[in-house]
C-alpha cells in the first residue's frame, strides 16, 4: 500500500524488488496481483487465503509449542496472535489445538473479530480509522482463516494505538525485544 511505512518499502527496494503501490482504501490488492501475474508470468503468492501458507504460517505454533514444552514442560492453555487476514492465527490455532486462541486486531480492523462473532464473514468498514498495524489492515478475511479460527472458538480483542505502542514499550523494555 502506499500508506505504508517508508522504511519497509526502501528496505523492500533495497533488497532488489521493483515496488509497486496502491491505495489500500480504492484498489484491490488482489486484482493488482493477478493482473501483473498475468502480464509477467509470475507466481502470486497469497498473504493468508491457502492452506500452503496457513500450514507455514502455523510452523511457527508448532516451533513455540515445542520450546515452551522444553523449557516450561506444559502445553500453553491460551494463545494470543495478531490477525490481519487470519492465515497466522488460523496456523497457530491447528499447531496448538489444546490452546484457547486469542485473536488481536487494530481498532475498526476487526473484521476477524467481528466475523467471529456474528458467524458470518464481515468486512472493514470503507472508512475505517488509520493504525499505526500497517501489516495487520487486510479489508476481509479468507473463508479459510475463518472456517478454522470459528471451529476452534477463537476469541477476538481490539486494541488502540496507544495500546499497541504500550505493548511494544513493554516488549522493549522488560523482553528485550
Amino acid at each position: 500500500p502506499a500508506d505504508a511505512p517508508k522504511r519497509k518499502i526502501e528496505s523492500t527496494r533495497g533488497y532488489g524488488a521493483e515496488v509497486i503501490t496502491y491505495d489500500r482504501r480504492a484498489e484491490d490488492r488482489v486484482a493488482i496481483a493477478n493482473r501483473i501475474a498475468s502480464e509477467t508470468g509470475a507466481v502470486v503468492v497469497p498473504s493468508f487465503d491457502d492452506p500452503w501458507i496457513i500450514e507455514g504460517q502455523g510452523s511457527t505454533g508448532l516451533e513455540a509449542l515445542v520450546q515452551i514444552i522444553a523449557q516450561a514442560g506444559i502445553n500453553p492453555h491460551r494463545v494470543v496472535s495478531c490477525c490481519g487476514g487470519g492465515g497466522l492465527s488460523a496456523g497457530i490455532a491447528l499447531a496448538m489445538p489444546g490452546a484457547k486462541m486469542t485473536i488481536v486486531e487494530p481498532d475498526g480492523w476487526d473484521d476477524m473479530g467481528q466475523s467471529l462473532r456474528k458467524g458470518k464473514i464481515v468486512p472493514v468498514p470503507a472508512d475505517a480509522p488509520n493504525t499505526v498495524c500497517d501489516a495487520l489492515q487486510t479489508p476481509v478475511v479468507s473463508p479459510l482463516t475463518f472456517e478454522i479460527l470459528k471451529e476452534r472458538k477463537a476469541e477476538a480483542v481490539s486494541v488502540s494505538d496507544e495500546e499497541v505502542f504500550r505493548a511494544m514499550r513493554h516488549a522493549h523494555e522488560r523482553l528485550r525485544l
